[in-house]
């Protein structure tokens, strides 16, 4: 499993709002019966496969867990640049 977590200081609501636009953004599917909080996301990779995980938005955090990935790119890769997309979108 790769854990990924992104401090942010948007409060909650700005976060939700945030993290879905990006998934919009980057055509991740995200399901959540809670308004966004929590569920589950998925993000189809060309020629690779498919990355699964669950999701989890705080007053101060987005947290990320995925539960499956394709072997390329390799679990650190996954992990940083996911961060990192996260970190520019909730700055």
């Amino acid at each position: 499993m790769i854990d990924i977590r992104v401090e942010h200081r948007l409060g909650l609501a700005g976060a939700v709002a945030r993290f879905a636009q990006l998934a919009a953004h980057k055509g991740i599917t995200i399901a959540t019966s809670d308004g966004g909080h929590s569920g589950t996301l998925e993000k189809q990779l060309p020629f690779v496969g498919s990355v699964k995980g669950r999701f989890r938005v705080t007053e101060a955090t987005v947290e990320i867990d995925v539960d499956q990935a394709p072997p390329f790119p390799g679990p650190e890769t996954i992990r940083r640049m996911v961060g990192e997309e996260l970190a520019k979108a909730l700055g």
